[in-house]
């Protein structure tokens, strides 16, 4: 699947579409087809690196509640 990540920590300039391996829904779970999505202020936050005191994100990340894979 096709996802933006960003592999250090900036602008957004850092971001970048990749291919990634789509996540399998656990046995109680499902797996939905997102034709739009939204960001937050924590999403900008995390990219820029300025929650790394509290809130570390592995790179590489993927901006949204999924987090970083």
């Amino acid at each position: 699947m096709k996802a933006v990540i960003f592999d250090e920590f900036g602008g957004p300039e850092v971001l970048r579409v990749a291919e990634v391996d789509a996540p399998a829904p656990s046995p109680k779970q499902v797996r939905i087809r997102v034709r739009a999505a939204g960001v937050n202020p924590m999403d900008y936050k995390i990219r820029r690196g300025l929650m790394q005191p509290n809130l570390p994100a592995k790179l590489a990340s993927m901006p949204g509640i999924a987090g970083s894979f």
